[in-house]
């Protein structure tokens, strides 16, 4: 007893004690700090995870340091697996006018070129 009642009177010895409290509440949340820092969608529920005494701790840090889910990607209309992109330089033909229809004057075509 006389041995913890010096160490707390001394100045050293609280400084390393809450040196020690920080480093251990650091280390215990280390998984909420990797999903933070790794920008994860479920970081939030590690961090609740991570509250849960010993074996929260390892399911957390499974959910920290699991590998992110590749990101989807939408294919337009009418470029899926089966179709081939068209070759470099490629230009789709001009459209040519309707039958029926009067030319149209310079003037309505736009800028010159």
């Amino acid at each position: 007893m006389h041995l913890l009642a010096d160490s707390a009177g001394s100045g050293a010895g609280a400084a390393a004690g809450l040196i020690f409290i920080i480093l251990g509440v650091g280390f215990w949340f280390l998984p909420t700090i990797i999903a933070a820092v790794r920008h994860l969608p479920n970081t939030v529920s590690t961090f609740l995870v991570n509250l849960i005494p010993v074996a929260g701790f390892f399911i957390a840090l499974i959910y920290a340091v699991r590998s992110q889910p590749k990101p989807q990607y939408v294919v337009p209309p009418g470029w899926g697996p089966q179709q081939q992109m068209p070759p470099p330089g490629f230009q789709p033909p001009s459209p040519q006018p309707q039958a029926g229809l009067p030319p149209q004057e310079p003037w309505r075509q736009g800028p010159a070129q």
